[in-house]
C-alpha cells in the first residue's frame, strides 16, 4: 500500500520535501525487508498484553492435549493459559505486508491468501474445541478428515496458480537437491501439486503439533521464517543467485518481505509466549 501511495504522490511529496519516504519503494528493498520485521515486532509487542487479557476476560484458556500421558502429567500446570494467540502472529503478518510490500506482486497474493486461509481454518477449530470445553456439548473442533479437505483443497488451488503463473520460468517448475547441482529434474503440473499439497499440508501441521511448549512453535517459525527471508533474497538477486548456484526467481524479493514480516512476529509473539507462556498460539 505504502509503495503505490509513494509511487502515485511521488512528485507531490518531493515539492513538500518528504521525498526521503522514497526508502519504502522498490530501489530500496533492504529497507523495506527490514521495516517488515520491526513493524510486524512491534504491533505484537504492543498490541499482545491487550489481547491476552481480552482472552483472559473470555475464559479463553488452553485444555492441554499432548496424547502422550508423560508429557500431559508435566505440562498439567499450562491449563488454563489464554489460546488462540496466533490471532495475533496472522495480523502482525497481514499488517505489514499489505502495508509495505508491492500489493500487485502474484508471490504476495498467494502467500496473503495461504496464511488467512489456514488462519481461518484454525480459529474455526479453536473456537469450536473452546465452546465445547466451557459448555460441557457440542464439537469438540473440526475433524481431522475436515481439517485435511480444507488443506489439501487449498494447497491444490495454490499449486495450479502458482504453476501455472510461473510456467515461464523454468526454475519455478524445477526440483532443487541441496548438493547436486546437476541434478534437477522438471516437474510437471500434477507432481508439483502434490509436493506443493505435502509441503503446505505438513508445515500447518507441524504447527499444530509443536504449539502447546513454551516457544517451541514460535522458535522454530521465527528461525525457519528467516531462513526462508535469506533464501529469498538470494534467488532474487541475478549475481546473488548465480555466485551460490541457486536458480533465479524474478519478482521474489517481496515474499523476503513477507518472510521478514513472519520472522518479526515470531520473535514478538515469543515475548508471551517463552517460558513461562502467557499465551499460545491455538488449542
Amino acid at each position: 500500500m505504502l509503495l503505490w501511495l509513494i509511487n502515485h504522490y511521488y512528485k507531490w511529496l518531493e515539492t513538500h520535501h518528504l521525498g526521503f519516504l522514497r526508502v519504502f519503494t522498490r530501489e530500496q528493498d533492504p529497507f523495506r525487508q527490514v521495516a517488515a520485521i520491526l513493524l510486524s515486532f512491534l504491533i505484537v509487542i504492543c498490541f499482545g498484553p491487550r489481547l491476552i487479557q481480552w482472552l483472559r476476560r473470555r475464559k479463553i484458556g488452553d485444555a492441554a492435549g499432548f496424547d502422550q500421558t508423560q508429557i500431559e502429567e508435566l505440562m498439567k500446570n499450562k491449563i488454563g493459559t489464554p489460546t488462540m494467540g496466533g490471532l495475533l502472529i496472522v495480523t502482525a503478518i497481514v499488517s505489514a505486508t499489505v502495508l509495505l510490500a508491492d500489493l500487485t506482486n502474484f508471490y504476495v497474493i498467494i502467500g496473503l491468501t495461504c496464511v488467512l486461509w489456514l488462519a481461518a481454518v484454525g480459529a474455526a477449530d479453536d473456537w469450536l474445541k473452546l465452546n465445547a470445553a466451557r459448555k460441557k456439548t457440542g464439537r469438540q473442533g473440526l475433524t481431522g478428515f475436515e481439517k485435511l479437505i480444507f488443506q489439501v483443497g487449498l494447497a491444490i488451488v495454490l499449486s495450479i496458480f502458482t504453476y501455472r503463473h510461473g510456467h515461464q520460468q523454468t526454475a519455478t517448475s524445477t526440483l532443487y537437491f541441496p548438493f547436486f547441482k546437476n541434478l534437477k529434474p522438471h516437474l510437471n503440473l500434477l507432481t508439483f501439486a502434490i509436493i506443493g499439497t505435502l509441503v503446505i499440508t505438513g508445515s500447518s501441521n507441524a504447527v499444530n503439533l509443536t504449539d502447546g511448549l513454551d516457544g517451541l512453535a514460535a522458535g522454530c517459525m521465527g528461525i525457519i521464517s528467516f531462513g526462508f527471508m535469506i533464501l529469498a533474497l538470494i534467488i532474487s538477486s541475478p549475481a546473488d543467485a548465480t555466485k551460490l548456484i541457486l536458480p533465479l526467481v524474478q519478482n521474489s524479493d517481496d515474499m523476503a518481505l513477507m518472510a521478514g514480516a513472519m520472522a518479526g512476529a515470531c520473535m514478538g509473539f515469543l515475548w508471551f509466549n517463552c517460558n513461562p507462556a502467557q499465551v499460545f498460539m491455538g488449542d
